[in-house]
């Protein structure tokens, strides 16, 4: 959907198949159709190029769309497909350029005015003895001209438009090694938007994971490990985290050990580096850190607290508390209610014994010195986290036993096991409750008793794997492949109408436009 939201596009990469590298044997062409925002009427439908990348680049004021179509290489020249950005003019519903790519595009991105589009094409190793460098591109979409391509060293990834759109970022991870004799450290290599020229390569650290963009604070991070050292005292060694403004990283910072995630506090005032078995706090703007909590076990899930004092973890069914002012533990919980899981378990040692019963006698009919049977085991527990808007309590989710274990935000002692289970938790404060969709129900708890409520729905077809709520809490979006269920909670308690279809391919959401 456009920004504005006058209009819906609807993307159709054609009738073919995936020929993997080689690229997409289209039989048709790629389509889209321009539908009407409000009323969903046609307005137009324009034929784009040979199969479809998975990203469209669309101009803020959605006007202008680019797309890349993959084409195809086939043996025979003749039977090859291009491989080409178009660009549409999306009021008018004509092709306003196509710039056929003399290599296959591994990255691509637009400016914000849709006039200028970037593709990477990534190194690759053309034939045994042959390696073509990482190319960048920049394409002028209206004129349909190559501008410049820039060669870069290295093996970079997709580039990253600075959040002034003065300069290209590009991250190469190198080649980690906890050998510092055969290290490589990753590379940022930073491109001039405006001279369309690199303008330098620096050093990010060893194994950098990525590039995070604070749009608070229209900051670029990147986290990264600290040098190898030789010894035990390599698996402990501090990560790092850089800022990147302009061409050039900030010093690291030292954080936690390995890394992985970046969270912002509500207020915008710090900085969560949370890692595999690490938490660290860093002030905004200074990027002072404090000193970082370190866990034996390794967290599936971290979370804070939306006003910052308590970090909870989720580890398979075990769930810990931390006080994040006094860096202690306050409580370590086990989720799922044991009664299922023991039941569970009696059920998995009764197949099995039948199993093996049931062999044993097979092979001694048959003469047979030797059986085989299934061993059945429990799924190891899976579960998500999600907090309460006003902090008060944690919904921890427990795929094996098929419920969800509320959890005092404060404290971190258990509150109450609810057997309702779903693949997420949606806070719905003005009905009371908390949405628990699974693939065929949509459950409810109630969030002052912490007792389950009334179904929403139960046997749904939908399949459901996915669900969203509008920005007030009072609608939420739930869908999977067999349908769609909307669930309206502005009278005060939720109700939902199911609509079933053949196959959903995809759902948007438009919470801006009054329907």
């Amino acid at each position: 959907m456009t920004g504005d939201r006058r209009r819906l596009l609807v993307l159709d990469r054609g009738e073919g198949r995936d020929a993997g590298d080689n690229g997409y044997q289209a039989k048709t062409r790629a389509a889209v159709t321009i539908l009407d925002g409000r009323t969903l009427a046609v307005q137009g439908r324009v034929e784009l190029g040979w199969g479809l990348e998975p990203m469209t680049m669309l101009s803020a004021d959605g006007e202008r769309l680019s797309v890349v179509g993959r084409g195809f290489q086939a043996r025979a020249p003749a039977d090859s497909l291009p491989r080409e950005v178009v660009t549409v003019d999306v009021g008018s519903a004509k092709v306003l350029s196509r710039i056929e790519l003399p290599r296959r595009a591994t990255a691509f991105l637009a400016t914000p005015d849709g006039r200028t589009a970037v593709v990477l094409s990534a190194r690759e190793e053309a034939s045994k003895n042959t390696v073509l460098p990482a190319e960048l591109r920049f394409l002028d979409v209206a004129a349909g001209t190559v501008v410049a391509t820039v060669p870069l060293d290295g093996d970079p990834g997709s580039p990253v438009l600075a959040p002034d759109g003065q300069s290209l970022y590009l991250l190469d991870r190198g080649r980690p090694n906890n050998n510092p004799d055969k290290n490589v450290n990753g590379q940022l290599h930073v491109v001039s938007m405006a001279t369309r020229a690199a303008q330098g390569v620096v050093d990010v650290g060893s194994n950098p994971r990525g590039l995070v963009l604070d749009d608070r604070t229209k900051q670029l991070f990147v986290l990264s490990d600290g040098p190898p050292v030789k010894g035990p005292a390599n698996r402990d060694r501090p990560g790092e985290l850089r800022v990147i403004r302009g061409a050039a990283p900030s010093p690291p910072v030292s954080v936690g050990t390995s890394p992985v995630w970046l969270r912002a506090s509500t207020d915008g005032t710090t900085l969560y580096v949370m890692g595999t078995n690490s938490f660290a706090k860093v002030t905004l703007p200074d990027l002072t850190p404090t000193p970082p909590l370190t866990f034996k076990t390794w967290g599936e899930e971290l979370r804070v607290s939306p006003d910052g004092s308590r970090l909870y973890m989720l580890n398979g069914e075990y769930f810990k508390t931390f006080d994040l002012v006094t860096g202690q533990r306050l409580a370590d919980v086990r989720t799922g209610r044991m009664g299922t899981k023991m039941l569970l378990a009696l059920e998995s040692g009764l197949k099995t014994e039948t199993a093996r019963l049931e062999a044993e006698n097979e092979a001694r009919r048959e003469g047979r010195s030797y059986h085989a049977y299934a061993d059945y085991t429990l799924e190891p527990p899976r579960g998500t986290l999600a907090i309460r808007p006003d902090g008060k309590a944690v919904y921890a989710s427990n795929s094996q036993t098929s419920d969800v274990t509320v959890i005092d935000g404060r404290s971190g002692e258990i509150l109450q096991k609810v057997p309702a289970g779903g693949f997420t938790v949606l806070f719905m404060p003005g009905a009371s409750v908390a949405l628990v969709p699974s693939a065929s129900a949509v459950q409810t708890v109630d969030l002052a008793t912490h007792q389950k409520g009334a179904d929403v729905a139960t046997a749904a077809t939908g399949n459901f794997d996915r669900a969203e709520l509008s920005p007030d809490g009072r609608v939420a979006v739930i869908s999977g492949t067999g349908g769609v269920m909307i669930v309206d909670a502005t009278r005060g308690r939720p109700g939902g109408a199911f609509k079933p279809f053949g196959l959903v391919a995809d759902v948007a959401m438009d919470w801006g436009t009054s329907r």
